[in-house]
């Protein structure tokens, strides 16, 4: 009887030995979880210091300037040899005005703006162009450059009016930021008319107005590189890159505040259907995005819908172009 017991021990064991790289080997890979190097991951982003504040002589009333700047846009679009050419040659712009750039100085009184949020998909897609962003920091620079000039020509009222136009715009991309190419744009206005209104109180002999303003410029350009870390990753297609932070990518997209950067990791995704070494990863990728697609955020619903029509021959594409997400 005990040599009958210990046989049924032993075939026990010798099944569970069997049993269990069985069971293992069935059970569908589990996604990655987040990699921990990046610590504030799901912090919203802010700004380390209130522009409004920084620029009290603009952006006081109470309306939307989405609808002006979509003016300016079709302006420049529909000109765009005459721009170039206003661009190539500021003077000529000083003195004749062009209209998409008196536009930014018209939308600069509004404290509000929505502009690509209606239409997220013009940045939330697998497109290497952006035409609405690339129109407005085309713009924002064009009235930098006057401002520049009336500072040379002694007219700091005048110089103030086109530097805190651009200073406005950049503001609101910021605020708005749908997509990372459009936050990059509002931070990069920002901080450049930040410092020619610098400049501007500096030739008044404001100096401690000129300090606060310039080191509120180096202050947002380092908070950009801090998120610029975080952008690299969510935006690359090399496989090791995706392979080690899937588990962030995934992250993001399910539960970040912030809806840029889910924007941006849902896009991520659509490619991670291709390019993770992970197969748990991958399932997880290809089957989460269709979840998205009826989010109540639209940004989120573009992204979604991009991600789940990315095909393998165009993922691919982007690989033989060697271009990253916009």
């Amino acid at each position: 009887m005990w040599g009958n017991r210990l046989g049924w021990v032993l075939s026990a064991c010798l099944v569970a030995l069997v049993a269990k790289p069985l069971w293992i080997a069935s059970q569908a890979p589990r996604p990655s979880a987040p990699s921990g190097v990046f610590p504030e991951l799901m912090s919203r982003i802010a700004l380390p210091a209130d522009a409004k504040s920084v620029a009290p002589g603009v952006m006081g009333e109470p309306c939307d300037s989405g609808d002006v700047y979509r003016q300016a846009i079709h302006e420049y679009e529909a000109n765009r040899r005459a721009y170039d050419k206003y661009f190539a040659n500021p003077r000529s712009a000083q003195a004749e005005k062009p209209k998409a750039v008196e536009l930014l100085v018209e939308a600069s009184r509004c404290a509000d703006m929505t502009l690509f949020a209606k239409t997220p998909s013009e940045l939330l897609n697998y497109r290497p162009e952006t035409p609405g962003v690339e129109a407005m920091e085309k713009l924002g620079r064009m009235a930098n450059q006057i401002g520049l000039l009336y500072r040379l020509d002694k007219k700091p009222q005048e110089a103030r009016r086109y530097f805190e136009a651009m200073f406005a715009l950049g503001h609101h991309l910021f605020s708005e930021r749908v997509a990372w190419i459009e936050f990059t744009a509002g931070v990069n206005l920002t901080a450049d008319a930040a410092r020619g209104l610098a400049k501007v109180e500096a030739d008044e002999n404001n100096t401690d107005r000129a300090k606060s303003l310039e080191h509120f410029a180096d202050a947002i350009d380092q908070y950009k590189l801090k998120q610029f870390e975080l952008y690299k990753v969510v935006s690359t297609i090399d496989s090791y890159t995706v392979g080690r932070h899937g588990g962030d990518i995934l992250a993001l997209a399910r539960s970040s505040p912030e809806p840029m950067w889910r924007g941006e990791a849902i896009l991520a995704l659509g490619r991670m259907k291709f390019n993770t070494p992970r197969r748990g990863d991958q399932l997880a990728a290809t089957r989460e995005v269709q979840q998205w697609a009826n989010d109540p955020n639209p940004g989120v619903r573009a992204a979604a819908n991009a991600a789940s029509a990315l095909t393998l021959p165009q993922y691919r594409a982007m690989r033989v172009a060697g271009v990253d997400a916009p």
